[in-house]
């Protein structure tokens, strides 16, 4: 008789663990910010985002039904903000200070395998209380790196070879909230 208890409970758990991970993966859906126009052809979708306190990455996607002028801007923000409010993203030009232009983007994964993209331009900026500046970058997210950006841990990235290393829990959220993003449409 306890055999049959024993058997019963272990088919129950991976049963529990399953329904267990899906409400997981609803929890995430439930905070994405939605935005659909007026005329419900424009969709704008956000990962969770503080202006005071942006995370490393976060997922933006903004798509149209609009059969005349249609787009699919699938992207995944990179920032890095520096304490120093004069980062050295400016450069003296002929006595005038102008912002360099910067590239390169590299994503490495815990299984120490990389995205790397010379050609992604890395913009300039200062946070909303302007006592920090920042470097970001748009990473369009395509069918061919969404496998390796949904199920592989981002451990640490750089731009233009300022370097940001993720805290675990964010790399985990990231992850759902790519994968929530990813099935609206």
């Amino acid at each position: 008789m306890k055999l049959i208890y024993v058997l019963l409970l272990m088919a129950y758990i991976p049963c529990a663990n399953a329904q267990g991970m899906k409400s997981y993966n609803q929890d995430f859906c439930k905070q994405i910010v939605k935005d659909t126009s007026v005329d419900k052809t424009t969709f704008d979708f956000f990962s969770p985002y503080d202006r005071f306190s942006p995370p490393p990455m976060r997922i933006t996607r903004s798509y149209t039904t609009d059969a005349e002028n249609p787009y699919d801007n699938f992207n995944i923000v990179f920032q890095i903000l520096n304490p120093d409010p004069d980062n050295n993203f400016m450069v003296n030009d002929k006595g005038d200070r102008v912002e360099k232009e910067e590239k390169q983007i590299v994503i490495e994964f815990e299984d120490h395998t990389k995205i790397v993209n010379d050609s992604i331009d890395v913009n300039h900026d200062y946070s909303e209380d302007k006592t920090q500046s920042m470097r970001y970058a748009y990473f369009p997210v395509t069918d061919n790196n969404f496998k390796d950006l949904s199920t592989k841990k981002v451990v640490k990235f750089s731009l233009a070879g300022h370097e940001q290393v993720m805290p675990n829990d964010s790399t985990n959220s990231f992850q759902k909230y790519l994968e929530c993003i990813k099935s609206y449409k």
